[in-house]
C-alpha cells in the first residue's frame, strides 16, 4: 500500500521466500508445491498472486550479512527514495569476522540503527532462540533474554515481538 520494502534474506533463496509467500496467500499446500503437484486452482491462484505481488513495492536481496553490505544495497536500490521498511532473516547469520557471537550481533545492530535513523526507515531483525537447557519447561512462554544475543537485541531494539508456538503430544 505505498510503501517500499527491502527484505534481506541471510538464510533462504528469494524462490524460497516467494514460493512461501504464494502458499501463505493462496493457501496453497507447500508440499504439494515443491513436489510439483499443480491443483486445478493452480493457474488462478498463481495469476492473482502475480497481480498482488507485482503491485507492491517490495525486493528480496540474499545479502546483507555486513553492515557495510546493507548500506551499499540501500545507496544502489535506492538513491531517490530509501525504503520505508528493512527486513532481515535471520539475525544469527550475519558475518562474525572473528568477533564473539555478542559483539557481532552489537555491532551490527548499531550500525544498522544508525541507518534507520538516517533514512526514516524501520528496520525488522528475525531472530532465534536459544536452545533451552535439558529438561527445561518446553512450553513456558519465552522471553527476551531467551533470544540468542538478547542484550544488544534488547538495547537497540524499539519494540520486540516474540512469537512462538506451543509444542503439544499431539503436533
Amino acid at each position: 500500500t505505498g510503501k517500499t520494502v527491502l527484505f534481506l534474506s541471510l538464510e533462504m533463496s528469494g524462490e524460497e521466500l516467494v514460493s512461501r509467500m504464494f502458499c501463505e496467500m493462496t493457501e496453497y499446500d507447500n508440499n504439494e508445491l515443491r513436489l510439483g503437484i499443480l491443483n486445478s486452482d493452480f493457474e488462478f491462484k498463481n495469476k492473482n498472486f502475480e497481480e498482488t505481488i507485482n503491485a507492491m513495492d517490495f525486493e528480496i536481496i540474499e545479502q546483507g550479512y555486513k553492515p557495510k553490505d546493507v548500506f551499499e544495497i540501500v545507496k544502489e536500490l535506492y538513491p531517490n527514495k530509501k525504503p520505508d521498511l528493512i527486513l532481515i532473516d535471520f539475525l544469527q547469520l550475519i558475518d562474525r569476522s572473528g568477533e564473539d557471537d555478542r559483539i557481532a550481533i552489537e555491532n551490527y545492530l548499531r550500525a544498522l540503527a544508525e541507518l534507520a535513523k538516517t533514512n526514516k526507515t524501520a528496520i525488522i531483525y528475525v531472530s532465534q532462540f536459544r536452545r533451552p537447557p535439558s529438561g527445561a519447561d518446553i512450553n513456558r512462554t519465552p522471553g527476551i533474554e531467551d533470544l540468542k544475543g538478547s542484550g544488544a537485541i534488547e538495547q537497540f531494539a524499539f519494540c520486540v515481538l516474540i512469537i512462538y508456538k506451543v509444542i503439544t503430544e499431539h503436533g
